[in-house]
């Protein structure tokens, strides 16, 4: 699968980009709310991963996002 390293890396980058999104958003929005910076943990990654590997492992790729969430047992996958 993906090792530490590979998941510490993808962490990093994605905390730096996040962190640069919302740097910006606050400099061009002064007069709004300014959004703060929360980095994404280690644990909240591997959880979007584990999302990602079930939702492709059930094919949802053809399902709607709201089905994919529902907690409707019609849209439930095996």
């Amino acid at each position: 699968f993906i090792s530490d390293g590979m998941i510490n890396e993808i962490l990093i980058d994605t905390n730096r980009y996040y962190e640069k999104c919302i740097t910006n958003w606050n400099e061009r929005h002064p007069e709004k709310n300014q959004k703060c910076f929360n980095a994404i943990s280690k644990e909240e990654m591997l959880s979007f991963f584990g999302i990602l590997f079930t939702a492709s492992r059930n094919r949802s790729n053809k399902v709607h996002l709201d089905e994919i969430w529902s907690e409707h047992e019609m849209f439930r996958q095996p």
